[in-house]
């Protein structure tokens, strides 16, 4: 009984982790490219 529930946790802690990667970091991505792009001109790339 307890490798059942174990089982099941695993997949729900693995489907969650699949959603979270398929619809955060995406975004996480957009804002960091966008903030990255709009504040280029106050960024030192070591020059």
């Amino acid at each position: 009984m307890t490798e059942n529930n174990n089982r099941i946790n695993n997949l729900h802690r693995l489907a969650q982790f699949a959603l979270f990667v398929s619809s955060y970091l995406p975004l996480f991505i957009l804002i960091i490219v966008r903030q990255v792009s709009e504040n280029s001109e106050f960024l030192n790339w070591g020059a």
